[in-house]
């Protein structure tokens, strides 16, 4: 029989934890992007999805006007971002649960 007490694994809330942080410091370095642009929304999703195929792979998002605004690494940085459940892939509602967290509802500047 075993006695022992199953322990939580402290590894999921740990890696929730800095997906968060991730997600805010992004937030960060994407937001003044967008005002420098002159854009008061993020870019449509479908317009960066060049091939429509329903996902934004990287190829896609460095080849777009916002990553094209930013250095290599940022731009990489920020489709991690996007890339929530880190799959290789960025799918529209991705796209836009991380717009609306860094800019406000419906993708409008805070």
């Amino acid at each position: 029989m075993n006695t022992e007490e199953a322990r939580p694994n402290l590894l999921v809330p740990l890696a929730t934890m800095f997906a968060g942080i991730a997600l805010i410091a992004g937030a960060l370095l994407l937001e003044p992007v967008f005002a420098a642009s002159g854009a008061d929304i993020a870019p449509d999703f479908a317009t960066l999805d060049t091939d429509a195929d329903g996902t934004l792979t990287d190829e896609e998002w460095m080849k777009s006007a916002p990553a094209s605004m930013m250095s290599a690494d940022i731009a990489a940085a920020h489709y991690s971002m996007y890339d929530v459940d880190r799959n290789g892939s960025v799918t529209r509602a991705e796209y836009d649960r991380v717009n609306e967290e860094v800019l406000g509802e419906k993708g409008q500047s805070i």
